[in-house]
């Protein structure tokens, strides 16, 4: 058992807990950072990355420059069968961005702000009790903290413990597949990129993209389905979309590996709340997923600055669990639009795309800015 208490725990090192724990620690707080993998998980996936993703980048010591890849200087809109098309506008400030790299980077600013990362430590349990949280990991170490951040993913069997989650309820999880060809961009980031996406590939919520950076390209779909059948979905997309000349002459699925995510788009606005006894539930395994686009970086980085300030809050205030409700509230200002899902019929808006130049941009805004329909 472990005599070291932290004024914070926090469970899982990728985009949002690494992000955390580095603004805690920036903040004056002791900070244990758990550690389930390694910090290069994701790497080669390629994803948009927010204009404003930069202010809570900041505050974790990670300038924008380090981890923002070639900028978006374009995006299309197709209909599934690929016939129809239009163009979007021009939107200032949209970066690509390196999953891993970027993780790797929040990990190293955390370690620099004076983090205690515990490595291969998976939380296979926590106690929450009145002055403290106990995390029991697997081989049964023990570590104590005075309050608990849960980041560890969609697949968080910890969140629901805390009854921030009913255990029973079953929201519908889009899958996430991509594959990436060609070389990865240089430091020079002259290339600027672009994305087209293809609506409605599976029900209105379904999609697919190609995002282009030079001779590099990411082809990848969100869809309804169980991961092991989103293989073969995205093999035939992309060959539907190279015979449509979308992708890179000589592009094949065959011997490039695809990986595959979980996407709980939208899902936090389900959630009564994310504060439990002593802890907060933030990133994918709080829902923070936006709906339509399935951007997951942005809102990771604002939960985790929200609940570094309201855990650093809390650690101020002689009765912390009042204090720690604040997270409901500062989260929502910032991302309740984005996560909501749009309030109009998709079957209704999306041919007015094709049709209405308003209407793409709309689309355009809503993809790489995460704003509502």
């Amino acid at each position: 058992m472990s005599s070291e208490i932290y004024d914070l725990l926090v469970l899982g090192n990728g985009v949002a807990g690494a992000a955390a724990a580095s603004i805690a620690a920036r903040l004056g707080r002791r900070v244990g950072l758990l550690a389930r993998g390694p910090a290069d998980r994701g790497s080669g996936w390629v994803d948009w990355l927010h204009p404003q993703a930069a202010a809570p980048l900041k505050e974790a010591g990670v300038p924008l420059a380090d981890v923002a890849g070639s900028e978006i200087a374009a995006i299309a809109f197709h209909s599934d069968d690929l016939r129809r098309r239009a163009e979007g506008p021009r939107i200032e400030g949209v970066h690509v961005a390196e999953l891993g790299a970027l993780r790797r980077a929040l990990r190293d600013a955390a370690r620099t702000a004076g983090v205690d990362l515990i490595a291969s430590a998976e939380a296979s349990d926590v106690q929450c009790e009145e002055e403290s949280v106990r995390a029991i990991c697997t081989g049964g170490r023990e570590l104590v903290g005075r309050l608990l951040v849960v980041a560890d993913g969609a697949d968080s069997s910890i969140a629901g413990r805390l009854g921030v989650r009913d255990p029973r309820q079953r929201p519908v999880h889009y899958t996430s597949a991509q594959a990436v060809f060609g070389p990865a961009a240089g430091k020079g980031r002259s290339e600027p990129a672009r994305l087209q996406v293809v609506l409605e590939t599976a029900r209105p919520m379904g999609f697919g993209y190609v995002l282009t950076i030079g001779k590099r390209c990411a082809v990848g779909l969100v869809e309804p389905m169980a991961a092991e059948e989103m293989d073969n979905r995205l093999k035939a997309f992309a060959a539907r979309c190279a015979a449509a000349e979308l992708l890179p002459k000589g592009t094949a699925l065959d011997d490039t590996e695809i990986r595959r995510r979980r996407t709980p788009r939208g899902t936090a606005l389900d959630y009564e709340t994310h504060v439990g006894k002593r802890s907060l539930v933030i990133g994918d395994a709080g829902g923070f997923v936006s709906a339509l686009s399935q951007d997951g970086l942005y809102p990771a980085l604002v939960t985790a600055e929200c609940a570094a300030k309201a855990a650093d809050a809390a650690l101020r205030e002689r009765h912390a669990q009042d204090a720690l409700q604040m997270f409901d509230a500062l989260w929502r200002a910032r991302l309740a639009d984005q996560l909501r899902l749009p309030g109009t019929d998709l079957k209704f808006l999306t041919p007015m795309v094709f049709t209405n130049a308003t209407m793409a941009t709309r689309m355009a805004r809503a993809f790489l800015l995460g704003d509502n329909l």
